[in-house]
């Protein structure tokens, strides 16, 4: 299992008891690459993914040449919608060069009601480059925290309700802290307002162990 998948499947390992599953699902893997998640969601069962990518012929030939892959390279997610895609009980994303601030609005349109919205935060493309370091690294706690709040909110903004937040198991390029959102559309968040900013707090603190999943369970 490549380093992309690995990070999608602990999002499914951490939450699949609380509802979050792709199985016999129509999903869509934004920022697809070589197809790491796509490869997670075919082995938890999706009916179909639609691998999406800015590239081209980027994806794994196995990926690539599985029957259940609707291969979509050379398309930007900021300029598709549900006429161009259809809409989706899953959607995935792993995207770089651009905050997710920007692309939650066109994945709210492509996620059905009640579907799941599953992102690997990067804080290193939500801060601008005035806050990295010369590695490119986020190393200020407190940018880490602005940088998730400010994708949390755009997810609720967009009709999103927050399901869990945690660590990603490993880091990303160059030892950044990312993180795993996992979202459903038209449906409640977990936590109020007060407890997901406890949380948010708690992530982007270096102290934090990466392997501590902070949600609250849902008791609806």
């Amino acid at each position: 299992m490549g380093r992309a998948a690995y990070k999608l499947d602990h999002a499914f390992t951490t939450w699949g008891d609380d509802g979050l599953s792709a199985r016999e699902a129509d999903c869509l893997d934004v920022g697809a690459s070589t197809g790491g998640f796509t490869q997670v969601l075919l082995a938890r069962g999706a009916a179909r993914v639609t691998a999406l990518d800015v590239g081209h012929g980027q994806l794994a030939a196995e990926v690539a040449d599985d029957v259940r892959v609707v291969e979509r390279s050379g398309t930007s997610i900021r300029d598709v919608g549900p006429d161009d895609l259809g809409t989706f009980d899953v959607v995935v994303g792993d995207l770089s060069f651009i905050s997710l601030t920007l692309v939650l609005p066109t994945l709210a349109e492509l996620t059905r009601h009640g579907g799941h919205l599953v992102l690997l935060v990067k804080p290193q493309f939500e801060v601008g480059r005035g806050r990295l370091s010369k590695n490119g690294i986020v190393t200020d706690s407190r940018h880490r925290r602005e940088a998730l709040a400010a994708v949390v909110d755009a997810a609720q903004d967009s009709g999103f309700g927050v399901r869990g937040l945690v660590h990603s198991p490993i880091a990303g390029g160059e030892g950044n802290v990312e993180y795993l959102l996992w979202a459903r559309s038209g449906v409640s968040g977990t936590m109020d307002p007060d407890e997901l900013r406890a949380v948010i707090r708690h992530l982007a603190t270096p102290e934090t162990p990466p392997d501590v999943p902070l949600r609250r369970d849902d008791h609806e």
